[in-house]
Parts: structure tokens; C-alpha cells; sequence
């Protein structure tokens, strides 16, 4: 089945973080067309431009009447513009930047010289990721009469002396109209007042999400199946479902190390991998309401969230919530933590040898990489996505489980599962495999004397006042492959600074745990 949604962009999500870090808006421009053609196997969120651009008109972006979640680009192609194919559309920002990508139907827009020109609207539906990003913006070349502008029409008219008998005269019906107009007035009032409260309660429906137990995820595992753990009533659009506990999800065909979005619909609970819209579905008919991380054959039941139970950021995937109350990464960072996540299975792993690629909300563009991975870049790495490095308990716990003094013995290089690594709550890598920084950074110094200030490696941002070049402490934990033995949930290192960097030191994010 062909697939005409419009689709956000990597690069589009990239402007969103950037406008809303800088509280200004995404600079959408025009609405481009081309005739190329996007094979199907093509991701179009993985799109940077179109694949034949051919035009490129004036936008206009609005809101949805009928649902605030969904916004709509719109351009007008006049009759004079003509002779091509419209088999792909998108929008674009000033600089050129394709924020959304739309695969269209293969219309044929005439020349008025092949003796059909018509006018032709491009509409484009999109759900962004950061709302606040997007701006209204209408196309002043398009217009259409006002209201004001018929008001003084009819005035001008009005004014005129009789010309026809059979009119009434302007004095009679001025009284007619001013009582026509008031009652008008008090009709589109109450209209007004009722349309209000209809969409006052249809957007507390549209988000309503209830279920009978709040302490613990709508979802569960129970003897190996998915299930409703608890009663459950979700708002889809302004329609209302209910499921009942026990009720089994069907679950698709899984893949190792792949999250995935649990949906309520009208047709029931669907499990899929898109966590945009399951496929057969819409933003209208959908609504993402958890999800869950498979691995190892399993699905990881401390990685299952709702919306009202979850990691307290704005991206759940590639996490599991260990018993003291955080939400950890169940992989090591990677060098591409835009485009993977913070958490993702069988990707390079970010460490001394292979830092990884800073992150749009601090300035990349997709390519540059930091020069090391110190406990500074690793701290500034997660933070992007809302998390930071363990404290030291909170390792010992999120890592508890995994085979005391195992080490891999070799550079693993990628994410990969080991169950000898691997913690109670399925977080892999946290033993044996490379240090990861922690949260903590100290003094080390020798008491009162002896301090300077050090120019230490801080990347330009300022000095270190200390006793020495090795004054700072910063904590590492895990054991790294090398250290077959010493590896555990409680192996810790603390000899090192936090401007250190070494191929054999990695790390994983960690965050707060959100519940309403």
C-alpha cells in the first residue's frame, strides 16, 4: 500500500531542538515540489532533499481545525504553471534545509496551452515534534475578501440615494437590520460559548489517559504474554476505549534490540515498531500510549512504560527503571546518539578512540565529532537528551546482576548482548566490557596549600583551581575488558581526572523517573 503521509525529517527534528533550546521558531519557507520517485524501501523521515525538485512556492501554515495536534502546509500552484508530474513534496526552511518529506499520488498538472489549466493545492498534514517550534505563517499572495471589506461594501451601498421605488427606504430598515444584527450577534454568541466547551472537552478527551492502578505501568508480561495489567481508558481524537485488565496484546514479529510503541486504536491495542503511526492507521486514529524494549528473545518487562508512567525525558526508547526509582540506558552511548538514540543495540559504541558526533542542540551538524570523550564531553553528550551519568549507588544498582569479575577480554567496539555483562533489569555492558563515567568529581588535593590555577583540558571553557595536574578526582565504575577479576557492579576506579580520555572509558545515561 502506498504510503503518502508526510513524514518530520531527522534534519527536521534537528530544527525543532535547535528553535526550541533557542526559543525561536523552525523557518519554514516554501512548500517544494518534484517528480522524482522514492522507492518504498526508503525511509522518508531519512530524507535531506527531494529526489528531483522541480518547484518551489510560497507556504502557509496553520493548525487543524479538528485536531490541535496536527498542523497543515499549504501552497497554491496557479493555472499559468504547469507540464509536470507532482510525484513528491516537502518543506523547506530558508537555508535550504528539508524539514518534512511527503510522497505524492503522481498527479499531472496541465499547461493552460494543453487546454486544461487549473489551479492546484498542495496540502501537506504533519504532526511535529515540538509544537511550540512551529509558527503560523500565511502566503499574503493568496487572498480572499474580509469580512470588513463586504461591511463596507454594503455601507457604500446603503448610502446611495433610493433608485427603486419598490426598495425600502434606509430608515425603515435600519431598524430591521439593527434587530436582525443583535440577533445574529446573540446567536453566534451562544454558538460561540457552546463550540468553546465542545472543544474545551474534546481536548480533555483527545488526552485523557486513566487506569485503575497509577503505581505501576498500564502493561505487563504474565506467563510470557503482553498484557493489559490494569483497567484502561485513553481519549484517541475526541473518541473514547476502554480495555480491560488481562486483556492480551498481539504482538508483531520482533527483532533484537528494537523498541516498540504500543497504540491504542479503534480496532484495539496494536503493537508496532513505527513510532510515528502504526501502519494501516493515522494520527487521527492512533495514539502512541507506551511501549517496550525487546532483547534476547524476550521482551525486557523493566523496560515497559505508559505515558503516565515513564522516563522522565522526552525519548523512553533503549531504557529499563531499575528498583531504586531511575531509568537507565540499557546500552552504551554511541557515536551517534542523533540518529540512534542515547541507547541503541549493535551500534559503535563512543569512547576515547571513537568519540561521538556532538549533538545538533550544541552546535553539529551531523558530522563533527569531539575531539575526546572525557568525563566533561560524556556529561555534555547525555545532557542534550535529558539525562547524566550514574552516581555511584545508582550504578551498583542499575548494574546489579551481571557475573562478578567476567570481563569480555577484547575491545567489543559494537553494542552487542553478553549475558555474563548484562544487570538484573537488562542493562548490557555494565561490567567487563569499559569503565563508565560517573557523576562524581572531587577534590584531591593537599589540604589549604598548594593550589594554583591549572590549565587543564577543559576545551577553552575556563581553568581548574587546584594542587596539581592531578587535584581532580572523577569517578569511573564497571571494570573494563582488560580487568577479568576485578569487574563487577561495585568495580570502581578513582584515579583518573575528569579531563582524561582513553579507549577503554565509555558511559551510559541515566535519568529521573516521571509518574502522574
Amino acid at each position: 500500500m502506498s504510503d503518502y503521509r508526510t513524514y518530520i525529517t531527522e534534519t527536521g527534528f534537528g530544527l525543532e531542538r535547535d528553535a526550541k533550546f533557542n526559543n525561536t521558531h523552525v523557518d519554514h519557507a516554501v512548500l517544494v515540489i518534484g517528480d522524482g520517485a522514492l522507492p518504498d524501501a526508503d525511509s522518508p523521515a531519512a530524507q535531506t532533499d527531494l529526489v528531483n525538485q522541480i518547484r518551489s512556492y510560497a507556504i502557509t501554515i496553520e493548525k487543524d481545525p479538528t485536531d490541535t495536534n496536527v498542523w497543515i502546509a499549504r501552497a497554491e500552484i496557479p493555472a499559468s504553471d504547469g507540464g509536470f508530474t507532482i510525484r513528491e513534496a516537502g518543506i523547506k526552511t530558508a537555508a535550504g534545509d528539508l524539514y518534512a518529506y511527503a510522497r505524492q499520488a503522481g498527479d499531472y498538472k496541465p499547461l493552460l496551452e494543453e487546454g486544461q489549466g487549473k489551479s492546484y493545492t498542495i496540502r501537506l498534514k504533519f504532526v511535529p515534534g515540538n509544537a511550540d517550534a512551529i509558527q503560523i505563517k500565511i502566503d499574503p499572495s493568496v487572498q480572499f475578501a474580509t469580512p470588513t471589506d463586504l461591511g463596507n461594501a454594503v455601507s457604500e451601498h446603503e448610502n446611495k440615494t433610493n433608485p427603486h421605488g419598490q426598495y425600502q427606504l434606509k430608515s425603515d430598515a435600519d431598524a430591521s437590520v439593527d434587530k436582525v444584527t443583535a440577533d445574529i450577534l446573540s446567536t453566534n454568541q451562544a454558538l460561540s460559548d457552546a463550540g468553546s466547551m465542545i472543544n474545551i472537552l474534546k481536548s480533555q478527551l483527545t488526552s485523557s489517559f486513566g487506569k485503575s492502578v497509577v503505581s505501576e505501568p498500564a502493561f505487563r508480561i504474565d506467563t510470557g504474554t503482553l498484557k493489559v495489567y490494569a483497567d484502561l481508558s485513553v481519549g484517541v481524537n475526541g473518541e473514547f476505549y476502554q480495555y480491560s485488565e488481562g486483556t492480551e496484546l498481539v504482538l508483531p514479529t520482533m527483532s533484537l534490540g528494537t523498541d516498540y510503541a504500543i497504540y491504542a486504536t479503534p480496532d484495539g491495542l496494536v503493537v508496532s515498531a513505527n513510532f510515528t503511526v502504526p501502519d494501516g492507521y493515522t494520527a487521527l486514529t492512533s495514539r502512541r500510549v507506551g511501549g517496550f524494549h525487546y532483547q534476547d528473545g524476550v521482551i525486557n518487562e523493566y523496560s515497559i512504560y505508559d505515558v503516565k508512567y515513564k522516563p522522565g525525558v522526552r525519548d523512553p526508547r533503549g531504557m529499563a527503571r531499575s528498583p531504586m526509582g531511575i531509568w537507565a540506558d540499557i546500552y552504551l552511548l554511541n557515536t551517534a546518539p542523533d540518529i540512534n538514540g542515547t541507547s541503541a543495540y549493535n551500534v559503535t559504541i563512543a569512547d576515547g578512540s571513537s568519540p561521538p558526533k556532538v549533538p545538533v542542540i550544541w552546535g553539529g551538524d551531523g558530522t563533527a565529532q569531539y575531539d575526546d570523550f572525557s568525563q566533561y564531553t560524556a556529561s555534555r553528550v547525555l545532557a542534550a537528551y535529558g539525562k547524566r551519568p550514574p552516581i555511584s549507588h545508582e550504578f551498583e544498582q542499575l548494574a546489579f546482576g551481571s557475573v562478578d569479575g567476567y570481563a569480555v577480554s577484547t575491545d567489543p567496539a559494537t553494542t552487542q548482548y553478553d549475558a555474563s555483562t548484562t544487570s538484573m533489569i537488562g542493562c548490557v555492558g555494565v561490567s567487563g566490557v569499559a569503565w563508565q563515567w560517573g557523576f562524581e568529581r572531587w577534590d584531591r588535593g593537599n589540604g589549604s596549600s598548594g593550589y594554583v590555577w591549572y590549565e587543564a583540558d577543559t576545551n577553552g571553557e575556563g581553568q581548574v583551581y587546584t594542587a596539581g595536574s592531578s587535584g581532580v578526582g572523577a569517578s569511573l565504575f564497571g571494570g573494563y575488558w582488560g580487568e577479568s577479576g576485578y569487574a563487577g557492579s561495585r568495580a570502581s576506579s578513582w584515579r583518573l581526572e575528569p579531563w582524561s580520555s582513553s579507549n577503554y572509558i565509555a558511559a551510559r545515561g541515566v535519568c529521573d523517573h516521571f509518574e502522574s
